[in-house]
This record gives structure tokens, sequence and C-alpha cells, in this order.
């Protein structure tokens, strides 16, 4: 009756979850039986003995390296480590300095003999070398101002490293980086001294096979274009839409393979090695095991089956795992039911398996099964309320809510079983105090009293934790009892528990890592044999207690007396979980603790940095987001009683302090660390750390240690040179009245700094609703006479813009009524302000909307009809110049699905999308310009960099796309327009902007106050030999008193030369020129890495 009355499940369909399903058989070849070990007794609470071992957890947080029969090489949060071929880590290597400033180790690769062996390794920001995989680091030299880097590949020379704005060529041996000696790259690989391939930006791919003496487009063989470059372990495949494509040993290309899964260049590991067996064994286990490895969700559920063995489960699915060597003996996808999420608790001799109905299911409450001697699981308890689970480490369970088993039907319009967060718990307890009886516990709360916590106790007996009003000033009365007792609870008032310190609720999601059952069992705090109770506390203004913030010990006295116990210093994360934590200092040192946090011993060095530290622990260990830690170091036997006993120097007075509550000193605990490697951080002593709240960023230091000292010497940069030519005369004043700007209006971000303004007229205010009768009941009943109409107003909107390139700082006002209906409710949605060159060298805009678009000209502007709908501004496209092809029209190079293509806008039908490569993920920021040929042609500029040394043009056929990339002078040989050199033909005129405190360098002297900023654009022709610039309109800061001002520098050559400074209220005219850059700079310039820079001692 009571089956069918709850509708909850069959009890016959639970009962055959383990034994109708047959698991799947292990390796060993065993006879299929329950993942249990039957005869096995459980061991509840005892600590796994024998020292900290490491285990791989999960493979998809791993960027591999190198993989090979004997081991595998591989990176994780930062850590360098190589792994056996069962997932120990056998080896591992970490610096305190890269994870103190924010820039962790994210990828590395094995360099090619021929190329000096060793390794090569990246962060976001910069790159090292070392010779052996955690060796000691070396840093290279970028040779950029900016930019980050996205991985490395061997190539023929050396190794190409690839950042957002180009690749760099790191030669055998060298320390610096340098350009890409190819333009238009977008990658490249080689397999040994003869074999490589490369392709290009637009996605044309060839192979080499003579060291690079030739090369052999193989277009015809991929199609239009090639997505991406894998190199295997003699081979490398190039990817298409349709499949891949195998470069083989022999040099040969091989046939399509559409069966051939790609390698998304946007999912992070697009630069990682070819993965080992040990990660294509993982793709073949069932997918609940894909997020965590049975020997972390061994240790996440702590349940022990004899000496040598431990229950596994997942959502699902289920494991027998060995302690001796983590691996699983057998695995299972049906032993429990698939309605259910469970958790297994050692409970004496069995296991009870605390589960939740799937959030998807119909019912409320919570079901407990029971497992005895490997048998399949039964049903002990169901539980109809909506509550969670509470528990310790020696056995105690209890369910916060009734022991009622009344059938509750989930209410579809209720979604907060389905909330994470934290969580009031009721003040009725239903706890376990034997198999198969469960009694019920509840207390009264007195006014303003809330629930903090339940603590369960073996015999049936119960803690109740509860507290005052929330924030309330004033503390409890003198002589109020703190402990009182009712109904077989004792009751412990906790109002402040200590300064700084607090128990905070249970919270739905926090503690449990990747592929943890979501359910909540709150095992903070235990009662021990003498009836103390003992927790963890969470630091005020912190995360929760467990994995995200720092907690402490504390003992709670029979009479209510509090003890708090120390934490060892410069915490810097730690993860705790009932009776045991492991806890990690700002120095890589790793300090555990099996009794609540009582006492802390030392516990050898952390394999992994503190971001590392997100997890949960155990009786075997701590599981964390991508490892597992097996065993405890400070616990090398157990006794007959089942206590276990401490090793190490001072162990007896660590278990008598155990025993009496009080506290010792962080405790020295041999324990074989020498595989793991932590090089200290210089800087630790001046940076800021926080012990109590983790979630706060550490400070930036200005004291760095080698391996980021000193600084990236900049790219040649051709100078500028300007000086004073007459006396200041005055500027116009603003073109907007104080009565326009207080109008609505739309603020357009312009390439060269300035902002385009569309705003409504101060003579056209917001039409009236009321306009033509009398605005009030007043009004009318006084005899008002009706308003006259106002005649029509025909311009509702201006423009107002300074006309780039302009000398003389012109401004104009453009009759904008047309675009006008943008503003008002839709203000936020933003114009995109896009350069256009002109066949005649001027320069137009094309402002792009959801509901339309303009060319602006100093004429007026032409309305064209929508393209494509942008809701939002486009900062990048804002950078990206195109080219007018008419009065009406133009062309763009866009960024679309995560692809560069041409978009063609202007009146007639609208033309599809031309595709210009493949994808661009990370890659986004590598600069490219439509340019226009003297031939009339067009053209794609890609250029490599702020300053670029590495420059490259496609010619594009309307039918055949973009052609191959011809390399075209570097930056560095900008020259005046006006020069007798630029007079020959044959370049590609284009706007290209840029960023001028990058891309140019100002020459002291004549112009000592004025710096050049951020935006900026340049009207060139580019050519083979040099690069002819015919304007300059740069952004720039003018200092004057102390203070920084926002300006502008109009430069001309050629045709109305000349220039300008214009600031808010005059007009300085100039005469500049340009020089090539300084003699020794760029990136070999080592004077510039000899800035003064304060190294930690």
């Amino acid at each position: 009756m009571l089956a069918r009355a709850l509708g909850l499940l069959g009890f016959a369909g639970l009962l055959a979850c383990g034994s109708a399903v047959a698991p799947e058989v292990g390796a060993s070849g065993r006879s299929p039986v329950a993942p249990g070990t039957r005869g096995a007794p459980v061991l509840p609470g005892q600590p796994l003995a024998g020292g900290g071992r490491w285990f791989q957890n999960g493979t998809d947080m791993m960027t591999w390296v190198r993989s090979g029969d004997a081991q595998d090489e591989a990176i994780f949060a930062g850590s360098r480590m190589v792994l056996s071929p069962g997932g120990e880590l056998l080896e591992a290597a970490w610096e305190g300095e890269l994870w103190a400033t924010g820039k962790p180790i994210i990828g590395a690769i094995a360099v090619a003999p021929q190329l000096g062996g060793g390794f090569v390794h990246w962060t976001r920001e910069e790159v090292f070398r070392s010779s052996t995989f955690t060796g000691p680091l070396q840093r290279v030299h970028l040779g950029m101002t900016r930019g980050e880097v996205r991985g490395a590949r061997n190539d023929l020379a050396g190794v190409v490293v690839f950042t957002d704005r180009g690749p760099r060529l790191l030669p055998a041996g060298a320390s610096e980086t340098q350009p890409y000696p190819e333009a238009g790259v977008f990658d490249a690989v080689a397999l040994d001294a003869s074999r490589a391939a490369r392709m290009d930006m637009f996605g044309r791919a060839r192979v080499t096979r003579d060291g690079g003496r030739s090369w052999s487009d193989v277009s015809s063989e991929t199609g239009m274009f090639v997505r991406g470059l894998v190199p295997g372990k003699d081979a490398v495949s190039l990817e298409t839409w349709m499949g891949g494509i195998v470069f083989g040993p022999e040099g040969t290309l091989g046939r399509l393979d559409t069966a051939y899964r790609p390698r998304f260049l946007g999912s992070g590991k697009y630069f990682q090695s070819e993965p080992g067996q040990r990660e294509r064994d993982f793709e073949l286990l069932p997918w609940m095991w894909r997020q965590s490895t049975p020997v972390g969700a061994a240790v996440l559920g702590g349940v022990r089956l004899g000496d040598a063995l431990a229950l596994a489960v997942v959502s699902k699915g289920g494991a027998r795992v060995s302690l001796r060597t983590g691996e699983a003996s057998l695995l299972s996808s049906g032993w429990l039911s698939d309605e259910l999420n469970c958790v297994p608790q050692a409970a004496g001799d069995a296991v009870l398996f605390l589960c939740s109905w799937d959030e998807q299911q119909t019912f409320y409450g919570s079901v407990v099964l029971r497992s005895e001697g490997g048998q399949p699981p039964v049903v002990e308890k169901l539980l109809s309320d909506d509550g969670f689970f509470a528990a310790d480490d020696r056995g105690a369970v209890g369910f916060v809510g009734s022991c009622s088993e009344k059938a509750r039907w989930v209410d579809p319009n209720d979604t907060s079983r389905m909330e994470w967060g934290e969580v009031v718990p009721a003040p009725v307890l239903c706890v376990r105090r034997r198999p198969g009886d469960w009694v019920e516990r509840a207390v009264e709360l007195e006014e303003r009293q809330t629930m903090v916590a339940w603590v369960p106790q073996r015999d049936g007996g119960a803690v109740a934790f509860v507290t005052g009003e929330a924030g309330h000033p004033l503390p409890p009365p003198v002589g109020m009892r703190r402990v009182t007792a009712q109904g077989g609870v004792r009751v412990v008032r906790v109002d402040r528990v200590a300064p700084e310190w607090r128990i905070g609720p249970p919270t739905y999601g926090s503690q449990a890592p990747r592929g943890a059952v979501s359910l909540l069992v709150d095992r903070r705090f235990r009662v021990l044999d003498d009836g103390r109770v003992v927790g963890w506390l969470s630091a005020a203004g912190s995360g929760d207690t467990g994995s995200s913030g720092v907690s402490r010990g504390v003992t709670f006295g029979t009479d209510g007396s509090v003890v708090v116990h120390p934490l060892p210093a410069n915490v810097a994360g730690m993860v705790v979980t009932g009776d045991h934590g492991l806890l990690i200092d700002s120095s890589g040192a790793l300090h555990e603790t099996v009794d609540h946090g009582r006492s802390f011993h030392a516990a050898g060095r952390s394999p992994v940095p503190p971001s590392a530290f997100t997890g949960a622990c155990s009786s075997l260990g701590c599981t964390f987001d991508g490892v597992v830690r097996l065993g405890w170091s400070s616990v090398v036997s157990v006794g007959a009683s089942g206590a276990a006993a401490v090793g190490a120097s001072g162990a007896a007075s660590a278990v008598r302090a155990a025993a009496s509550g009080e506290t010792v000193a962080s405790g020295k605990v041999a324990s074989a660390d020498g595989r793991f490697s932590v090089s200290p951080d210089p800087g630790a002593a001046c940076r800021s750390t926080v012990d109590i709240d983790l979630d706060q960023k550490v400070e930036p230091c200005r004291r760095t240690g080698p391996l980021l000292a000193g600084q990236e010497g900049a790219a040649p940069r051709p100078r500028l040179s300007c000086t004073p030519v007459g006396a200041p005369a005055p500027r116009p004043p603003a073109a907007l009245t104080t009565e326009e700007l207080r109008n609505e209006r739309m603020n357009m971000r312009a390439a060269w700094g300035d902002e385009l303004v569309l705003l409504r007229d101060a003579k056209a205010p917001p039409p009236d609703e009321n306009e033509g009768a009398a605005t009030s009941e007043e009004e009318r009943r006084a005899g008002a006479a009706v308003r006259p109409k106002s005649g029509p107003v025909l311009r509702t909107h201006s423009l107002v813009y300074r006309v780039p390139f302009d000398l003389g700082g012109s401004v104009l006002r453009l009759n904008a009524t047309e675009i006008g209906q943008t503003l008002g409710s839709k203000s936020y949605r933003r114009f995109t302000a896009v350069p256009l060159l002109e066949a005649s060298g001027a320069l137009s805009v094309l402002l792009l909307g959801e509901e339309g678009e303009a060319i602006v000209r100093p004429g007026g502007l032409t309305r064209l009809p929508g393209t494509e709908g942008r809701r939002f501004a486009e900062e990048r496209l804002t950078m990206t110049p195109g080219l007018a092809l008419g009065p009406d029209s133009a062309v763009l190079l866009v960024e679309r699905y995560h692809r560069s293509a041409l978009e063609v806008h202007g009146v007639g039908a609208q033309r599809p999308l031309f595709g210009m490569g493949p994808g661009r993920d990370g890659f986004e920021e590598r600069l490219m310009a439509l340019a226009r040929h003297e031939d009339g042609a067009q053209g794609i500029l890609v250029l490599d960099g702020d300053a670029p040394e590495t420059v490259g043009v496609s010619r594009i056929d309307a039918l055949k796309g973009p052609g191959p990339v011809e390399r075209l002078a570097p930056w560095s040989t900008l020259t005046p327009g006006s020069e007798p050199a630029c007079k020959a033909k044959g370049g590609w005129h284009a706007l290209v902007a840029l960023r001028p405190e990058h891309a140019l360098a100002m020459e002291d002297g004549a112009l000592p106050n004025v710096q050049l900023a951020r935006y900026g654009i340049a009207r060139v022709r580019w050519g083979r030999e040099r690069v002819c610039v015919d304007a300059l309109d740069v952004q720039v800061e003018e200092t004057r008193g102390g203070s920084a001002g926002a300006a502008q520098m109009v430069m001309r050559w050629g045709s109305g030369a000349g220039g300008a400074l214009l600031t808010s209220g005059i007009i300085q005219g100039l005469s500049c020129t340009v020089h090539p850059p300084a003699q020794g700079a760029g990136p070999g310039d080592a004077q510039a890495r000899r800035r003064p820079v304060e190294v930690a001692p």
C-alpha cells in the first residue's frame, strides 16, 4: 500500500538494480557482482593511512603536452605534471610568482630535437623555456608591447609562438622571438626537418617535403579553405569542414576522411598535442565517469570496503576501486535507479545510500537505501519532506525534516527545489538510531530565533544550534543559559562564536566538486564520545565552509563554551569536509587535519597551486577539480580501537590534544614530496595576502621575481617629429550648445578618437500629444482658447562630427532626420561608425544600426536599407576600415559566425556573405583592413602587431575568393607621401586604424607636453619597398599645468600638406615629418630591458 500510495518507485525494480542489471566486466575478467565486496567489513571514519598519493581526476581539464607508453606529460591549473599510465602523479612543478600574479602556465610543447629539444611553455602573456618538463623556467621575451599568447608549434626554423596579433618565431636556442618571416600565416607546424604544413588567414594550405625550399599549394585537394592544422606523432591533419586530410609520413596527402572529429579552435585545447592512450581509454567509459574518475568518486564518498577497496558512486553509476593502485576493477552503469541521485555513507557494518529524486521527477522527498555485505541495496527509509541530510564520518545520519512518509507530488509551479544557495534548516530532524529505526527530534524556537544546524548522533540523539535575531546590536542577556534540553535534543545558542567567524547556513551546490552528485549532505559537525561537538566555522564575509573559503575548527563544550582552534600561517587555500581537511599556504606547503581542525600537520608540498583547491575530503583523502589525493600523511596506522595514530615528531602530543580539545602547532610530518617542485614567490612579502577572505583578489605588487623581471622591448617604431609653425589661433567654440547637450543624443566612437554625435535639434522639441487642445480641465472651464497648431518640423535631428584629416578642424552639422528615429526609447541601440576609403582617397563613414544605415560625407547623409540588424556598437568593426564602392554602396570586412567575411552594403537586393577563411576564435585582434590597388583590384591587408614588421596582402578574386598572401614592406619603412621615393606606382591604398602610442614614437623636443594616445587612423599607400603615408589623424594627450586633456593631431603630406594640433580652445600649426626607427630599437634592443625594475631579493 505504501509504495502504491507514494508512487515513488517499484520496490521490485529497485531491488533489481543491483542484481538484474549486469555490471560490466572489469579488467580483471571476474564475473560481474554488485560493486561491493561480499563479506568485506565497512570501516567508517578510519582515515586511510600510508601517506598522500596524487592521481589524475578526469581528462577534460588537462592540457596534454606529450604522451608515451611509460608516462604522460600534461598541464592542469598552472602545474606541469608527469603522470604514470595509471594516472598517478610522478612529478609536478608550479611557480608561486605566476600563481600570485594571475599568470599560470596554460600550455606547453616539446621542442623537436632538430630545434634543440626541451620545452616551451606559455601563459596568457608570457613565454618560457625549460630543458626538462618540470625543470626551472627561463623567460622568453616576446618583443611586443601588448597581446595575448594563444599557443606554439614546432616549425622549420624554430618554434612559432602564436599571439592574438600574429605569429612570432623563436629560433633554436634563442631567448627572444622575432617577427615571423612569412606574411598572413594563421597556423604552421613542422613534423621534422623536411615536412611541414602552413595555412594562411584565408584558409589556403601549403605543404613542403624538402625543408621549405619549395612549397605546394593543396587548395585543389582541400577545397575552398582549411580550418586548422592538427599535428600527430608522424603526420598532420588538415581539417576542413567536410573532414580531415592527412599529410603523412611519406609526404603524401591522404583521402578525405569524413569521420574525422575536428579539434575546434575555440575549445581551448587547439594547441595541445595528440592525447595519449589514457585519455582515449576515458572516452570509452560510460558518460557518468567523464568528469570524475572512479578513484575521485571513491574519495568523495569515503566508504572503505576492507583494507584494499573503496566504493565509488556517481550519478547513475557505481564502481569498485583499489586503494593500492587507484584503478577500478569493476564498473557499472545500472547499479542504482536512474531516478535517484545518491551519496554513499558508511554506517556501522552497512553502506547507506542517501538519495534524492532527480530534479526531473515528480516527487518530493528523499530515500535511504542500505547495502550489507555487498548485497544489492534495499529501501530502509522513505522521507517525503523537501529537506537535506546531515551526517558525520563515524556513521551518524539524520534527515533535516520530519520522518513523514506521506505522498507529496511536485507542484509544477514550484521551482524552489531546483534552486541552489543558502537554506534555513527546519526545526525538526529525523535521525537514524539503528538499522531501520528512525526517530524524529524537534525543537521549539523562541521568538526571533533561527535554526543554524543539526548534528545527529549515532544513538538517535541530536544537537541543535540556534541563534537569536540576526544583526541584533546587543549581546544575549547576562546569565542566559547557552545550553538547554528539549525532548532528547541538546539546544546550543551560538549568537557570537568568535570575532570575524560564524556558523553559516548549509548551502546547495558550493561544496561539490565537478562530477559529484548534486545532493546536500551537511558534514560540518560531529558529536564526540564525551559530548563535546567539533565543527567548522566560516570567515565572516567569505564563502561557505568547505571548498570556497577559509574555515577554522571549533569545539563546543557540553556547557556551551567555545574553543576556536588556530590555523597555520599564510593560508592560501583549503578544502575541509567532516573530520578531514587539506590546507595550502602561500609557499605551496600542505597542512592536513584528521581531527576536525583541532590540529594540523605538515604534509609536504602541493603539486597544484591554491587556485585548484576546490573540492571535498573524506577519510580516504581529498578530491579536487582535476586531481585526487588518496590517503593521509599524518596517519600511519589504525589501532584495534579504531583510533587513528598520528605519525611524526610530536605525535603523542597531537593525540593528547585531540582527546582534550587543546590545539597544537602544525607538526612535522615526513612526506615523500621531492617529486613536487614549487618555485617560491619572491614578491610575497609585499603582496596583500588575506587569510580570511580568499575571494578577495591579490593586490598587484611592484616587486617581482626573475620570471617576470624586465620589460618587453617595443617593435621598431617610426619616429614622428613635429615643430610648431606660427602663433596659436583661436578655435571656434564647441559645436554643441548647452541646450543641445541636455537633449537626447547618441555618441559614436570613431577610429581616429573623436565621436560622431547624433542629437535631437533644439528647435525640434518632442511632439506634444495635447497639441491643438486645452491641456487641463481648469483651462477648459475658464474658456481657454485651443492652442494653435505649430507648423511642420522638417528637420528634427542632426549629426555633428569633425572632418578627419582636415587641418582646420572643421566641425560639420548634417541633417540626420532620416536616421533620427533611433533615438528616444531605442537610444541604447548604438550605431557603429566604420571608416570608408573613397576612390578619390577621401574618408567617409558608414553608420550601421539596427533599423537602417547611412553613408556620411561632408556633403550630407545617404540613407541605405539595413543589411543586417546590429543592436549594439561593434568596436572591432570600427577599427576595420572598409571601401566605398560608389555613392550608395560599400564593402566591409566583418566577423560573422566567428569567421571573416565580405559584406556588401547598398541599395538593391542584399548580397550573401562571402566567406574569407577559417574561424578566428582567439585571434580577433589581429589587424586587417580592406585595400584598393592602383589597378582597381581589391585586397585584404593582414598586419601582425601594432607596429607590424610582417605585413601581407591577399588579392580578392570575385569568383575564386582571396588569393595567396604577398609580403609587403614593414611598418618601420613608413615614409611621408611627399617624398620622391613615394612617387612610384603600384601600391595598395588603404585606411589603417592604429594605436598611435604603440605604432609611432614621438621625438622629444618641440612638443614636450604632447603624448600619443589610443586612437588614430592613417591613409597609406602600402608597397613592397615602403609604406607611404599621406595623412594621419591621431588622438593625443596634452599636459598643461599638471593636468592632461584630450586633443587631436592632424598631419598631411602631398596635396594640402601641413599639420595642426587641435585642442579645445586653440589650433596650433605644425610642420611634421616621419623618420625611420632609432638605431637599435626593437625586440633586439637590450637597453629597452635595462629600465629600472625593482626585483625582490
